[in-house]
């Protein structure tokens, strides 16, 4: 089972779990290292890219497509 699947039934069982579930997944969740800090940061790298990429879209160098556009050219051609 790929991780986007686990993650979607997750989400599945959470929307349907009863409060011992609920209660049950939460003590799981918080003694988890990584879950007590679920706030992203980005470095400085991070950072000047994300301004480089905003600079490059605000001068027209670089093109922004629809969802649409983006599914389309993703299906495979016959």
């Amino acid at each position: 089972m790929s991780i986007a699947e686990i993650r979607n039934q997750l989400h599945l069982y959470i929307n349907n779990a009863d409060e011992d579930l609920l209660a049950l997944l939460y003590k799981i969740a918080s003694q988890y290292p990584d879950m007590k800090q679920a706030e992203h940061s980005f470095s400085a790298t991070d950072m000047a890219e994300f301004e480089r990429r905003r600079q490059s879209r605000m001068a027209g160098a670089s093109a922004i497509f629809s969802l649409e556009e983006v599914m389309q050219k993703l299906k495979p051609e016959n």
